[in-house]
């Protein structure tokens, strides 16, 4: 699933909803302009969380969601 959440910090209930309602099929889930800062916790239970927040200005940030119990890793970006 892919989703341009426009805010995450408002629309978390909204993301659990939706993933309870289809049974939690799905296996991955992009979320763009999540507006998240390092300070900020965020958890979806059943999922690892990896996150890349903006660290200046307004906006932005990237959250990935992988199911547990798939194998994953990360590779960080130079940019």
């Amino acid at each position: 699933m892919q989703w341009n959440c426009n805010g995450l910090a408002f629309r978390k209930t909204e993301l659990i909803h939706h993933i309870e309602s289809v049974n939690g099929k799905y296996h991955v889930i992009c979320l763009q302009e999540t507006f998240l800062k390092p300070d900020k916790m965020f958890y979806i239970p059943g999922y690892n969380i990896v996150r890349c927040d903006r660290l200046e200005g307004a906006k932005g940030g990237l959250i990935t969601l992988v199911k547990e119990g798939l194998n994953f890793s990360e590779v960080k970006s130079r940019y």
